[in-house]
């Protein structure tokens, strides 16, 4: 979003904060709302590892759960747009909800949860404090920050890749086989 509304606007952005400061709050809904009319988030590139996380996690067993913020309800094209880049991508996922509050829709539809990973650091929040106050079980909330500057939530790990999710699960496969 951020590269389309630095093209959009001719202004370097590099935050959503800076975006809001820079273009002020009026401009960055238009081009927020422009941007998502636009189809752009069919051609999304994927979070680096992202596909190798998904093939191994369904190689475990594991059932995959996509759940987006996007508002699909209010911009129709965005449902198509999520599938198609899931299908260009080839995401194998068992199921895909959208919810701009992640944290209920854990709640309401998934009481037991092994592994739930984000990259924002509010969603996570978001999530423990549903879990709490819900009954919601997670095994383990993953923080995705490349940077290694976002502060970590308490019972939170943070992880600077998908691949070293998958290095922590293989790890933790390897131990509970060496303890048969």
């Amino acid at each position: 979003m951020l590269e389309f509304m630095s093209l959009e606007s001719g202004k370097g952005l590099s935050s959503v904060d800076d975006a809001k400061i820079t273009l002020g709050i009026m401009e960055y809904e238009r081009l927020k709302e422009l941007y998502r009319v636009s189809g752009q988030k069919a051609h999304l590139p994927l979070v680096p590892g992202a596909k190798e996380l998904v093939d191994y996690l369904k190689e475990q067993g594991y059932p995959v759960v996509l759940i987006s913020a996007r508002p699909y309800e209010k911009y129709l094209n965005i449902l198509t747009d999520t599938l198609s880049w899931a299908r260009d991508n080839e995401l194998a996922f068992d199921a895909l909800y959208f919810d701009e509050e992640k944290s209920l829709k854990i709640s309401k539809r998934f009481p037991r949860v092994r592994l739930f990973i984000d990259d924002s650091r509010d969603q996570i929040e978001e999530v423990l404090l549903s879990a709490s106050t819900d009954q919601v079980e997670i095994q383990r909330i993953l923080l995705l920050d490349s940077t290694g500057k976002k502060k970590v939530p308490a019972g939170v790990q943070a992880v600077k890749s998908l691949a070293e999710v998958i290095g922590i699960l293989e790890r933790e496969n390897e131990e509970k086989t060496s303890d048969i």
